[in-house]
C-alpha cells in the first residue's frame, strides 16, 4: 500500500510538473507570435508609408530630369529669368506691378 501511494505521488508531482511546463511553454511562444504580429504590423505600415514616399520621389525626379533638359534650351533660360529673376533684354524697361492677394481686398 505504502508503494502504491508513493508511487501515485511521485507520477502525480510527474504530472503537475509537466503541466507547469507545458503551460510556460504554451505562454512563451504566445509572447513571442504576439510580439513578432505587433512588429510585422509596424513594418507593414512603414513599408506602405515608403512605397508612397518612393512613388512621390520618381515622380519628382521625372519632373526635375524634365526641368534639365529644359535649362539645356537657351530660349528657355531666358524667358525663365525673364519671368523670375527680372532679367530683360537691351533697350527694355522692366515695371514690377504689386500682386493683389485676394485676402488683401476683401479685408479693405
Amino acid at each position: 500500500m505504502f508503494k502504491t501511494y508513493r508511487r501515485l505521488m511521485r507520477t502525480s508531482r510527474f504530472r503537475l510538473i509537466m503541466m507547469c511546463l507545458y503551460i510556460v511553454i504554451i505562454l512563451g511562444v504566445g509572447y513571442n507570435l504576439s510580439s513578432s504580429f505587433i512588429r510585422l504590423r509596424s513594418r507593414q505600415s512603414t513599408l506602405k508609408q515608403l512605397v508612397a514616399q518612393q512613388k512621390q520621389l520618381e515622380i519628382d525626379q521625372k519632373a526635375l530630369a524634365q526641368e534639365v533638359e529644359q535649362l539645356k534650351d537657351d530660349d528657355y533660360v531666358i524667358r525663365y529669368a525673364r519671368d523670375h529673376y527680372i532679367f530683360s533684354a537691351d533697350g527694355e524697361k522692366v515695371i514690377v506691378l504689386p500682386e493683389d492677394d485676394e485676402s488683401d481686398t476683401q479685408q479693405q
